[in-house]
């Protein structure tokens, strides 16, 4: 009896053995199968071959590597950005300050310092924007969703926006007294802000932006519109995309290229639509629906 319990045992520990090298050779071939595989093959990597008990885990690791994937691209479209960004305005300040010490005299160096500014003001609003579109992209700035008043907040931008653009005629706004919607108020302001600018900057001088609020089906929707008689149909499919600046790519000196889209990764993170069409010569940017309180 003795013998057979002493044979049971080594019995047991044999087979506990064997089972957890087969355990740890399966991890060990996985390892060296994650090892050999590229970033973009990490999202395809399939565990259901795996033993049940190691599916969760497998998993897990996965989804880590894809984000990590996912951050440092980020980082590397960040970097690229940032320069071909600033290539122009480095430039330009290299080329005015060069330009005014050849002049020498006060009014050469007046207007070199001048240009100086102007690319150093594209400068910053580039690299605001960049950081901007970079964290709400990576997810380290999520939403705080408050009730606002949406008609107030229109009222208050147009306000706001009419001394910038004295030379264009006044904003014309269509909304109800009051549209009460839950979403986080600085956000959207930063969007209905770049909607507005964009509108007014880029729209027909002599014709009036005009801004409509309605309440749908699905909740409120709002659309501004500004003429655009030079723009055609291919041009608002890019809208957008970053650095677009129109069929002259030469740059802008108001504006980066990024605001749009700044403006687009806002508007998912709210989960709203932000969809920019062509109608009788008219750009129209709907945004919404916002969900009624």
């Amino acid at each position: 009896m003795a013998g057979g319990i002493v044979l049971a045992i080594l019995l047991a520990v044999a087979m506990c053995l064997l089972l957890v090298r087969h355990a740890f050779r399966t991890m060990t071939e996985e390892g060296s199968r994650l090892a050999a595989m590229s970033p973009d093959q990490v999202a395809q990597l399939h565990v259901d071959h795996l033993p049940r008990e190691m599916q969760s885990y497998a998993r897990a690791v996965r989804d880590a590597l894809e984000r990590s994937h996912q951050a440092l691209e980020r980082e590397r479209r960040f970097s690229r950005h940032v320069a071909h960004e600033l290539r122009t305005p480095v430039a330009e300040v290299r080329l005015a300050v060069e330009h005014a010490l050849r002049a020498g005299d006060a009014p050469a160096l007046r207007k070199g310092m001048e240009a100086a500014l102007c690319a150093n003001a594209r400068m910053e609003r580039s690299i605001h924007a960049l950081l901007a579109l970079s964290r709400w992209e990576s997810g380290l700035e999520s939403p705080e969703p408050d009730p606002l008043d949406l008609s107030m907040l229109l009222r208050q931008l147009i306000d706001a926006t009419a001394g910038s653009h004295p030379d264009v005629p006044p904003v014309q706004l269509q909304a109800p007294p009051s549209a009460w919607v839950h979403s986080d108020t600085g956000m959207l302001e930063r969007i209905l802000t770049n909607l507005l600018h964009n509108a007014l900057d880029y729209g027909d001088p002599a014709r009036p932006v005009r801004v409509r609020l309605q309440q749908e089906a699905d909740g409120y929707r709002l659309r501004v519109c500004n003429a655009a008689s030079g723009l055609h149909a291919e041009d608002v499919a890019h809208f957008g995309e970053r650095y677009w600046r129109g069929r002259d790519r030469g740059g802008d000196r108001r504006h980066a290229g990024l605001g749009l889209a700044l403006s687009q990764a806002l508007a998912n993170a709210l989960g709203l639509r932000l969809v920019f069409s062509l109608e009788q010569g008219e750009v129209i940017a709907t945004l919404g629906p916002f969900a009624a309180l």
